[in-house]
């Protein structure tokens, strides 16, 4: 059963209850405070994360992306009026009060890509990560694991989070290179006492469906052929 964690918010609890959490048979669970709210996030790792009210802002949700195991669950920012639809750190933003058919449906895109995230690979091949913008840079890593919703890079010295990048790697021996965009939701700096390696986490933004199949077909070892095509819209 797929489930939503969110601040305690009567109205809007009230109404994903009574609609479309009961519809889609969501375990809907929710949080007092933004402390309780982070402290539940750590121990059930929801499917998706719903920010409401004073803590739908980017400051909270940059908080979220920080935690290890909290950097790629999904978050929907609800909020006042001027304050949306623009949350930094938000996978999707509403102003409150929003219609019940655009909650359904951003809450159904965002279980779409936990459940597509959630088949990850373990790889090893050089991979190198492009930022754009004044301090245009271009690092060398490793690419560690990949999912068709992102990827992790190991690396000295990566990009902070929220910095719009271009991931290179190979889909393959002899494969030319392949590049997706994305975004780093999470710069990890090694620490040798716990074994941590240093890298970035990138979530991937290209929306392309030829690429993002490709990427799947990579991560689940098939051959691009395998997967059935994304009907163009």
């Amino acid at each position: 059963m797929a489930s939503l964690l969110m601040v305690d918010h009567a109205p809007l609890f009230r109404l994903l209850e009574s609609t479309c959490a009961r519809r889609s048979g969501w375990s809907l669970r929710s949080a007092l405070t933004a402390e309780d709210l982070l402290m539940k996030a750590r121990a059930e790792r929801p499917d998706v994360i719903v920010l409401s009210g004073p803590v739908a802002d980017a400051a909270f949700a940059s908080r979220l992306r920080s935690e290890a195991g909290l950097a790629a669950v999904p978050i929907l920012a609800i909020g006042q009026g001027s304050d949306m639809p623009a949350c930094a750190g938000a996978d999707a933003a509403l102003a409150w009060p929003a219609a019940e058919a655009e909650i359904e449906a951003s809450l159904a895109t965002l279980m779409h890509e936990t459940r597509r995230a959630a088949c990850r690979r373990a790889v090893r091949q050089p991979a190198q990560v492009t930022s754009g913008g004044a301090g245009s840079a271009t690092r060398r890593g490793r690419l560690r694991d990949i999912a068709a919703g992102g990827a992790f890079v190991t690396m000295p010295q990566g990009p902070p989070a929220g910095t719009a990048v271009q991931l290179e790697f190979r889909l393959g021996a002899g494969e030319p290179p392949f590049r997706a965009a994305g975004i780093v939701v999470r710069r990890v700096e090694e620490d040798s006492a716990s074994h941590r390696v240093a890298g970035v986490a990138i979530r991937f933004t290209d929306a392309d469906p030829d690429r993002t199949r490709r990427i799947e077909a990579f991560v689940r070892d098939l051959s691009p052929g395998a997967l059935p095509r994304v009907p163009e819209a």
